[in-house]
């Protein structure tokens, strides 16, 4: 059916924010009913009607001054049945992993809200929007060791993390950094002691942890993450005899890419 453009709301708990690149990119191309494709809306209890897929379509259509858009329209959802509905429409789609676990969050969804409370746990958040500073942006690696044992892993490799450099952001919670830990963890964990892992960690600093880790890289080949792990027994080995030090082994089973 066709709705009115200028009755369409946005719930911007679960949706993405609109991209000036995108609407750029449709502008350049003809935009008519055909070619627009059907938007979905959900109409609310009170009436009123809330995108939930097509943003950028009916934000289009305001810019052209058009009156109507062609919408399939849903009756009766909860906003945490929007955004669930929104995620799985999105998954043939190219949202962002930020935008899609945004969505998961608001719907529900018991991973990631789980994921989410992990972080809670120690003062840091999943970012829904990517930050170099502050909060965890490897979304993807957070969740196959969550999932990996219900998020048992995944506290100790955060409670390492803090222990080490004092918070669970930024440079010191990167895909390399929570990935090496959680092999370090799961190959070397009886033979180690975890006071002396803290301490050579907090010795070395995650800046020159990494500057090792792209140096084995540079000379071995591989993923930044394995080169990490490869930099961190190098690390807790730093001082030991020769009987005592741990041997770093491939870990093609453990995490891949």
């Amino acid at each position: 059916m066709l709705v009115k453009v200028s009755d369409l709301k946005v719930d911007h708990s679960y949706q993405r924010d609109l991209k000036a690149a995108m609407l750029e990119k449709m502008q350049d191309r003809s935009f008519d009913d055909a070619t627009a494709g059907i938007i979905s809306v959900s109409k609310r209890a009170n009436g009123e009607l809330y995108i939930v897929d097509g943003q950028h379509r009916s934000a289009l259509a305001r810019l052209e001054d058009r009156p109507t858009i062609l919408a399939q329209v849903f009756e009766g959802l909860t906003p945490q049945q929007e955004a669930d509905l929104r995620d799985r429409m999105h998954l043939r789609r190219a949202d962002t992993v930020y935008e899609i676990f945004k969505a998961r969050i608001f719907a529900g969804d018991p991973i990631a809200r789980g994921m989410q409370r992990v972080a809670k746990e120690f003062e840091t958040q999943l970012n829904f929007v990517p930050d170099s500073k502050r909060g965890i942006n490897t979304i993807a690696t957070v969740e196959t060791i969550y999932r990996a044992d219900d998020g048992k892993s995944l506290r100790k490799i955060f409670q390492m993390i803090k222990d080490a450099w004092g918070s669970v952001e930024g440079p010191h919670a990167t895909t390399a950094v929570i990935k090496s830990l959680y092999w370090f963890m799961q190959r070397h964990a009886e033979e180690t002691e975890y006071d002396r892992v803290i301490a050579r960690l907090k010795t070395e600093g995650v800046g020159s942890l990494m500057r090792m880790a792209r140096s084995h890289q540079g000379a071995m080949g591989g993923s930044l993450w394995l080169n990490t792990y490869r930099a961190v027994v190098e690390v807790y080995n730093y001082g030991l005899r020769e009987g005592n030090k741990l041997l770093s082994g491939g870990a093609s089973d453990a995490l891949r890419g």
